[in-house]
């Protein structure tokens, strides 16, 4: 909804989520996402693009990567 209301195309959104709900809300919006594994270990977020411990672990070149590839 957002991403309409801006005029972008969900594929150049970059979604950062922390469940397993929000993952899964991000894949079915057709957005990348990004994992923060803060409560979940990665294995239990697999539907993510992409996973971080924290926001200090952000690679900004593997993101601008991911929005390339969508």
């Amino acid at each position: 909804m957002a991403a309409k209301k801006l005029g972008v195309r969900p594929g150049r959104c970059v979604v950062f989520e922390d469940s397993p709900s929000g993952v899964s809300a991000a894949v079915a919006a057709n957005m990348s996402c990004v994992a923060v594994t803060t409560g979940y270990m990665p294995a239990e977020l697999p539907d993510a693009n992409l996973w971080i411990e924290n926001f200090r672990a952000i690679d900004v070149l593997a993101i601008e990567a991911l929005i390339a590839n969508h």
